[in-house]
């Protein structure tokens, strides 16, 4: 996706990519101002961006950000912006853009997963599937067992003996590695002071890099 601006952040040309990318035509756009196709939180920082590379004559810049398309679909772009000069002075800009719609959307999820796990009053946390080591918890992981956070993280949870009976521990994930997920099972878990709780237990299994993990969720009842 490739497109010539005037040194007034005008439209003057952009390739028939951009053209299918976007759903505008050259008749849409040529002449008008880029800020007209970017989301309007961002006009102001999109001109920053032009205004600055311009007075500092900056050869080649980097910016991502969020254009509207002609049938309203939001699409994030990746942009290198090229400094066109002629004779000492700014003509304009030439921007070689690719899609990252698809990578914002993941790093927007994962963003309100974070949030959600983090901010969630019951116990969570992340174990590796073949080892059972925790790789994440949350704060009420942490005051429900006892444990700081540097004693378990990439510690087995078998290891921190949080199954009371560790053969509930492998009957689940035999079924996790069965069907997935596990809902709504009440089994027996030890704080670190020793005392043993029924929990209110849910897991799901969890793909990330061809790796499995569990999520797991506890309800102290």
């Amino acid at each position: 996706n490739k497109a010539m601006l005037d040194a007034s952040g005008r439209f003057t040309d952009f390739n028939a990519a951009a053209a299918e990318k976007t759903g505008y035509l050259k008749t849409d756009l040529i002449g008008r101002p880029v800020a007209e196709i970017i989301r309007s939180d961002y006009h102001a920082e999109v001109e920053r961006f032009y205004h600055r590379q311009s007075v500092d004559r900056i050869p080649v810049t980097y910016f991502e950000l969020p254009l509207i398309a002609k049938d309203h679909r939001e699409i994030w772009l990746a942009q290198h912006v090229h400094l066109l000069i002629e004779n000492s002075q700014v003509m304009g800009f030439h921007a070689i853009a690719r899609d990252i719609t698809q990578r914002k959307q993941t790093e927007k999820s994962e963003n309100l997963f974070t949030s959600a796990f983090h901010l969630n009053p019951n116990p969570m946390a992340v174990t590796e599937m073949a080892t059972g080591n925790i790789v994440d918890a949350n704060t009420a992981f942490a005051h429900w067992t006892g444990y700081g956070l540097e004693e378990f993280i990439g510690v087995p949870t078998t290891s921190l003996n949080i199954w009371a009976n560790p053969e509930e521990r492998e009957q689940i994930v035999s079924e996790l590695d069965a069907a997935g997920e596990v809902h709504g099972r009440i089994v027996k878990m030890k704080r670190s002071d020793g005392n043993v709780r029924d929990v209110l237990f849910s897991a799901r299994v969890m793909e990330i890099d061809r790796e499995r993990y569990i999520l797991t969720v506890a309800h102290d009842m």
